[in-house]
């Protein structure tokens, strides 16, 4: 979905990013349960799909606060309270899963990171880490919730907000979400990723 304003995409796009990363690490605990198969997950490519959904968990909890300090400000002012309001208790449960989720992933990295757990990240799932348990659990319900939340949004938040944002703000704030993006090092997934 395309829109005129650039704050507005960067959401967007934010939101396919995330879902994108979480699909990874789904996908990569999927291929290293068979092990059988040739070609298992590296340790490389498992410690850059954990950064890179660490970077956008982080980017989303952020664009979550910004839009509820600004974006909704928008929707109060023209009458649009009915749009918060059926977004706001989706967006307070993806709000907990998603910091429960960093909070797993940032353990999970610094674990990683000793010698002594170093054999983790080539075997996770015959460890029963808890961290590596919690992320498995949570990435998946975080990724359900996030298409149903996406597919609301499309709905009535973004086109209703890419309609009330002017130019001038929609210049300020993207300069915000830029930003931050460049203070997390911007974890760009793959392109070729999206079918």
């Amino acid at each position: 979905m395309a829109y005129n304003n650039k704050t507005i995409q960067r959401l967007h796009n934010d939101l396919f990013t995330l879902i994108g990363w979480l699909e990874l690490l789904e996908e990569e605990q999927q291929v290293s349960c068979y092990q059988h198969l040739k070609v298992q997950p590296t340790p490389v490519r498992m410690s850059a799909i954990l950064a890179g959904l660490e970077t956008s968990l982080e980017q989303m909890a952020y664009s979550f606060m910004l839009e509820e300090e600004q974006l909704f400000e928008l929707l109060k002012q023209s009458s649009k309270r009915s749009i918060i309001a059926n977004l706001k208790p989706r967006r307070r449960v993806i709000s907990t899963l998603i910091y429960q989720l960093l909070n797993s992933i940032k353990a999970l990295r610094l674990s990683l990171q000793s010698p002594a757990t170093k054999s983790v990240i080539d075997s996770p799932q015959s460890h029963g880490e808890d961290y590596w348990d919690d992320a498995l659990r949570l990435a998946p319900s975080l990724n359900n919730r996030l298409i149903r939340y996406l597919q609301a949004a499309e709905s009535s938040y973004l086109p209703e907000i890419d309609y009330l944002l002017d130019p001038s703000d929609d210049l300020e704030f993207s300069s915000d979400l830029s930003i931050t993006a460049m203070e997390l090092g911007q974890a760009i997934i793959p392109s070729n990723y999206y079918h």
